[in-house]
């Protein structure tokens, strides 16, 4: 098993993201769903990745089974194409020999992408070592780090902290406000943050 730990160009790089500032302990935080691209047909030929998002929760010959029989539809279009190129070709031993073997070797070179995040990294590294401990494929491993937005709902505006501290005594993290009813500091808590979270990426493809 080999780990590169330089991310893909869709992947932002693994470095140490700015510390968020904190929020007042009266905010609720919903986190969003991270954004997929649509999951492409296990039909469509290698030109179109094949990826299988991992979660938490999933059951692992679940993930296990989704993989093999990836595998077999890359068997079996491996297959028909050194069908088709000895079909088309001279008909000789030879002839469809080199067709197989060309055919096999295209189908070696397609990959199925194992993609996990957050809590699902440590299912996805189980994942990736039953795999490599399979002698017909191969695993790469790649990690980094995607973003995700959060949505912040302030509480009713009775209910919001105000702060009595002096201007010089407050972090300036945000924006200050100046509280012309009450005379006290108010902050402005944005209405969204940034998240960043860790990313494991698992390529196998066959030996």
């Amino acid at each position: 098993m080999t780990v590169d730990n330089a991310a893909a160009s869709t992947i932002a790089p693994q470095s140490n993201p700015n510390k968020r500032s904190r929020l007042p302990d009266n905010v609720k935080v919903h986190k969003r769903p991270l954004l997929h691209p649509a999951i492409p047909s296990p039909y469509n030929g290698k030109w179109q990745q094949k990826v299988v998002y991992v979660s938490a929760k999933m059951p692992f010959m679940s993930a296990v089974k989704k993989v093999q029989k990836l595998f077999k539809e890359v068997d079996k279009r491996t297959s028909q194409s050194a069908t088709s190129r000895a079909r088309h070709g001279k008909k000789t031993p030879h002839n469809h020999m080199a067709a197989a073997i060309k055919a096999q070797e295209q189908g070696e070179h397609e990959e199925i992408l194992l993609k996990g995040t957050g809590r699902a990294i440590e299912q996805t590294l189980q994942l990736a070592l039953y795999f490599q401990q399979q002698r017909e494929y191969r695993v790469q491993l790649r990690t980094g780090t995607v973003t995700a937005i959060d949505d912040i709902e302030l509480p009713p505006r009775k209910s919001r902290k105000l702060g009595p501290a002096p201007l010089e005594m407050v972090e300036k993290d945000g924006e200050m406000g100046y509280s012309e009813d009450t005379g006290k500091l108010e902050f402005d808590t944005p209405e969204t943050q940034v998240r960043h979270i860790s990313l494991l990426e698992v390529t196998i493809s066959l030996r």
